[in-house]
This record gives structure tokens, sequence and C-alpha cells, in this order.
């Protein structure tokens, strides 16, 4: 060490020293800001000592902080949090606590929910809301993502279509995209497959001459009822089922046109009539498809579609066999149209329920 006076050349001496810490009041701070400790020797140096002097954590009692934790704010995924640091001298101090980042468990982080940047939706389909086709009910469905993600879509019930008759299990409605055609088709009862278009309706006419909006005709003679007149002419050599379809022009069926009331045992037995469609269909005259008399039991008519129905005269469905649906459009509704019928459907604004039927049902 180089040792220098105001007085003396500058000698080069070795220091020795007892001591490499000091406490405070082990030294004397001089006005000056400099320090005299003892323990130092310089050979036979007289002068003065200048050391850069450095503090350690301790006071003037020797006293070493210990610092306890206090969380002033938790950190995040993306933020830093901050603890203080206070030891029971008084002395204080803050830290930084460093984020904690995103723990992603399919493909969202378990923390704060975000989405990872990675993450592929994957959605699985719930349904919310069955549709229903006679009650108007949409399909309500929820697809949800495991990462929390969703969205929902409704549609318009779907028909569940008996592969056979084309006619909906549910509301009854007919499979019109296979019906395109006035006319007559035929089905095979058990061999699941769809009806096949046989007789068009201007071929139809020619033969028989039928007319179905034609009223009064009453019991007698059956001859001119258009069941019979189709059953007498023998339009389908496939021995087959039959579903007659309409022409949309007309808007209503006579008096006792499908009814086989009057008619003998044979005549019913024969009767291959099991379907009529009328799309433009608005009214049904008295007793139009009621079997009655002997022919109960007889094979008859089993539904029809008429999506614009909107008057039921009386007794036009008098004992008929088969559940009936009857669409809202319905408004009128005349005394025993659907007596002796086993269960009606409707939920329309026409008041007199149940018509002469057992059981009046508004929802299926």
């Amino acid at each position: 060490m180089t040792l220098s006076s105001n007085d003396k050349a500058d000698v080069v001496a070795p220091i020795s020293q007892d001591k490499t810490e000091w406490l405070y009041n082990e030294s004397n701070v001089e006005g000056n800001g400099s320090v005299n400790a003892a323990g130092i020797t310089a050979g036979d140096w007289n002068g003065v000592f200048n050391f850069n002097i450095s503090l350690d954590d301790a006071d003037v009692s020797g006293h070493v902080h210990a610092y306890a934790e206090t969380i002033t704010k938790q950190p995040t995924c993306t933020e830093d949090g901050e603890k203080t640091l206070t030891c029971e001298c008084g002395d204080t101090k803050t830290a930084v606590i460093p984020a904690t980042g995103h723990n992603y468990v399919n493909g969202v982080c378990g923390e704060c929910g975000a989405v990872s940047p990675d993450h592929t939706h994957s959605y699985s389909e719930t349904v919310i809301q069955e549709g229903n086709c006679f009650n108007g009910t949409d399909q309500l469905v929820k697809y949800g993502c495991a990462c929390g993600d969703f969205y929902s879509q409704t549609s318009p019930a779907e028909h569940d279509y008996n592969a056979e008759t084309q006619f909906c299990k549910v509301c009854h409605a007919a499979n019109m995209s296979v019906f395109s055609e006035p006319g007559l088709y035929g089905y095979i009862s058990g061999s699941g497959e769809a009806p096949v278009f046989r007789t068009p309706w201007v071929d139809i006419i020619e033969k028989t001459e039928m007319d179905v909006t034609a009223d009064g005709l009453g019991l007698t003679p059956t001859p001119n009822r258009s069941i019979y007149k189709l059953q007498l002419a023998s339009l389908n050599p496939y021995s087959e089922r039959l579903i007659l379809v309409l022409p949309k022009s007309i808007t209503s069926i006579g008096d006792y046109q499908f009814s086989t009331y009057s008619g003998t045992g044979a005549d019913m037995r024969a009767n291959k009539l099991d379907y009529v469609i009328g799309e433009g269909v608005t009214t049904v005259g008295e007793y139009a498809f009621c079997p009655g008399g002997s022919g109960r039991g007889f094979t008859r008519c089993r539904d029809f579609y008429f999506p614009k129905l909107n008057y039921v005269k009386r007794g036009a469905f008098d004992g008929f066999g088969s559940p009936v649906v009857l669409p809202s459009t319905v408004t009128r509704i005349e005394e025993n149209a659907f007596k002796y019928v086993n269960r009606l459907y409707y939920n329309g604004s026409a008041t007199g329920s149940p018509w002469g039927a057992y059981n009046h049902y508004t929802t299926m």
C-alpha cells in the first residue's frame, strides 16, 4: 500500500491488521467524514490511513434485520405481484413476485380461463329441447367445447316419415316431395319401400268420372261415392294399398265421398284406399270418412293430410279407426265430427271439444 502525508515522502509499506470488521462504537468518526479505527499498523508510519468503508446490515447495537413477508398484490398469469418485507426494527422494503404464467388444461388456463392460442375447438352436441312437428316447437341444440366455448342452433322439427306410407309418425303430415303429382300411388305393406306413382289424376277422372266435391249423396246409391268408383275401376293391378293425392285446386270434399257407410262387408274388405292427401282442401263434408254401420271393423281409410283444413262438418270422421291429427288451421268443428274416435290431437281455436271423440289431446 502506498502511504502519503503532507510533510513526508511517500512510503510503500505492508499493511497488517488484526480485524477486518469494526462496529460503529469501535471507531471514531472525524468531522471531515474520515474514520479512525484501531488495530491497523504500517510499520513505523505515523501518517493518516485512508480506506474506503462499506457498511453491512448492522446497526449500532449489532442488530441484523430479519424480514417478514406480506403479499400486498397477488401475481396473476400475466402480471407481477408485490410483497412487502418488514423487520421488527421498522425497516421495510418491497420486492416483486413474478407472474405465474398460464397453466393450460384442455386448452384453457385453470387460473384465469384464458384460451391457449394453440387450442382448436372440438364441439360436442347436446339437445336442449326436442323439436315437435305437431306442437310447432323448434329443436334447440347446444354445441360445446371443453374449453368453455359454445354456441346454440335452432331448427324446425324434422318429420319422421314412415318408410312405406311417407306419412309422419308424429304429426301425420305427408311427405310432399314424394307425392309431387296428383293421382294414385301404390305401396306394399311390410316392404319397407316408398309409394310408387301409378295413375295420373286425369286418367282417374277419365275412367271413373268421380267428383270428390259433390254433396248430398246420402246413404245410397253407394256406387256414386268416390271410394267405390276407385274400387270398381281397378286402377291399380299391382294389388297394392292405395294413396290418393288430390289436385291443389280441390278445396272441399263432399258428404259421404269416402264413406263406406251402408256398404256391404265385401265392399269394404275389398277397399284398398288407405290415405287421402289434399293440399288445397279446406272443408270436409258430412260423414265424408265415416265407415259406419256394418262397416265397423272392416278396412277403410286410415289417415288423411289436409294442411289447410278449416271446416269439419257433422260426423265427418265418425267412427274413424285411426288417431286423428288436425292442423291448427281448423277453426270450425260440428257436432260428432269425431264420434267414436279414440284419440284426437288438435291444439287450434275451435270450441266444443271433444266433438264426440273419446280422448282429445292438445299436445303430443
